[in-house]
């Protein structure tokens, strides 16, 4: 495993950690094995209702001392943005 993963920080090491943790938790739930998060768009697995696609944080805070946040989620819309950016 070190030859793998000894390029990451420790930081980096636990928040991989954290998130293969969270997959598995979310794999359990899902009619989708944890490969089709990476592998299949999120439009399609949308449509069979295994995940919201198209979901960007709309407003961030944080809260306490311990570096935790609630971000609000909204639905992304490409086209409005790049209005926004470009007018």
């Amino acid at each position: 495993m070190q030859v793998m993963t000894g390029h990451l920080s420790a930081a980096q090491c636990e928040y991989f950690k954290k998130w293969d943790t969270m997959m598995g938790l979310e794999e359990q739930n899902a009619l989708a094995p944890r490969k089709e998060a990476c592998s299949v768009r999120s439009t399609d697995r949308e449509r069979q209702g295994q995940c919201c696609a198209r979901m960007c944080a709309g407003s961030v805070t944080y809260v306490g001392g311990g570096g935790g946040v609630v971000a609000l989620l909204e639905r992304f819309d490409g086209d409005k943005m790049f209005e926004d950016m470009f007018g």
